[in-house]
C-alpha cells in the first residue's frame, strides 16, 4: 500500500490492527474454552473414589529400660551429695554382678533438694533429700528383669524399679511394614465392596499417602512400674509378665473408576 493511499483511506490501518487484536485475544480462549471441553468429558467418563484403610494389632515388644530410683534424705547438702553417690556406686557394683558393664548404666536423673516441713504455721528445713535414678537397657527377656529384681530388692541401695517397654528400630520397621501392607490390603477390600455396590469398576490408584492425624508415636511406648522390697520374702516374681503394645497403621488411597 502506497502513502499517498494511506493518506486518502487512514482507517484501512486501523481496521487491520483491531482485527489482529481481535485474533490474538480469541485463540488463548478458544483454547482454554476446548480445554474446559475435554476436562469435561474425562470428568464424565472416569470418576475417583478415596478409601481409609487401616490395621491394627498386638506385638510383644523386645526391649526394655529398667530404672533403678535411689532416695535418701540427710542432714547436710554434703552428706547428701556424698551418700547418694555411695549409694549409687553399690547399686553400679549390685548390676556388674548381674551382666553388665559400668559403662552401660546410665543416670537419667540427679536431684539434691532441701526437705521443708510445715508446722503450727511455720516452715522450716529438715535436711536434704537426694534423688537419683540409674536405668539399663537390656532385651526384653522376663527371666533376665526378674533377676535384676531379685538383686535390688537384695541389695542395701532398696531402690525403687521400673521399666518401660519398647521395639528395637528393626522391629519398628518390620511392624510398620506389616500394618502398612495390611492397610492396602483393607482399603483396597473397601474400594471394591463399595464398586460392587455401584456396580462400577476399580481403577489404578491415583495418589496414596499413609499415616493418621495423630502425633502419637507408632508404635507407641507402654510403661510399667513395680517397686522391689526385701520383705517379698521369697522373691517369687513368677506371675510378672508384661503385654503386648497395640499397633496402628493407616493408609488413604484414591482410585480411578469407571
Amino acid at each position: 500500500m502506497y502513502w499517498h493511499e494511506l493518506c486518502r483511506n487512514p482507517t484501512i490501518e486501523t481496521e487491520n490492527t483491531n482485527s489482529m487484536k481481535h485474533l490474538i485475544f480469541t485463540i488463548p480462549l478458544l483454547l482454554a474454552m476446548s480445554t474446559a471441553i475435554a476436562q469435561q468429558n474425562r470428568d464424565a467418563s472416569e470418576s475417583t473414589l478415596s478409601v481409609t484403610g487401616e490395621a491394627n494389632d498386638e506385638f510383644l515388644p523386645d526391649r526394655v529400660k529398667v530404672f533403678f530410683t535411689l532416695s535418701s534424705k540427710y542432714k547436710l547438702y554434703n552428706e547428701a551429695l556424698k551418700g547418694i553417690n555411695a549409694k549409687a556406686d553399690r547399686m553400679v557394683e549390685v548390676l556388674e554382678k548381674n551382666g553388665f558393664k559400668k559403662e552401660e548404666v546410665e543416670t537419667q536423673h540427679f536431684s539434691i533438694q532441701e526437705n521443708k516441713k510445715y508446722e503450727q504455721g511455720k516452715t522450716y528445713s529438715d535436711g536434704f533429700r537426694a534423688t537419683q535414678q540409674l536405668f539399663v537397657e537390656m532385651d526384653a527377656n522376663k527371666d533376665h528383669i526378674i533377676q535384676l529384681i531379685q538383686a535390688a530388692a537384695d541389695s542395701d541401695s532398696k531402690p525403687e524399679v521400673s521399666f518401660m517397654f519398647f521395639f528395637s528400630p528393626e522391629k519398628s520397621k518390620e511392624i510398620e511394614k506389616i500394618l502398612m501392607q495390611r492397610s492396602v490390603e483393607d482399603a483396597k477390600k473397601r474400594a471394591t465392596w463399595l464398586c460392587e455396590a455401584a456396580q462400577m469398576n476399580l481403577g489404578s490408584i491415583l495418589k496414596m499417602s499413609y499415616g493418621s492425624a495423630s502425633n502419637e508415636p507408632r508404635p507407641m511406648e507402654n510403661r510399667t512400674y513395680m517397686k522391689a522390697q526385701s520383705e517379698v520374702g521369697s522373691h517369687d516374681y513368677g506371675g510378672f509378665n508384661f503385654n503386648k503394645i497395640k499397633c496402628s497403621e493407616q493408609v488413604h488411597i484414591t482410585w480411578s473408576i469407571r
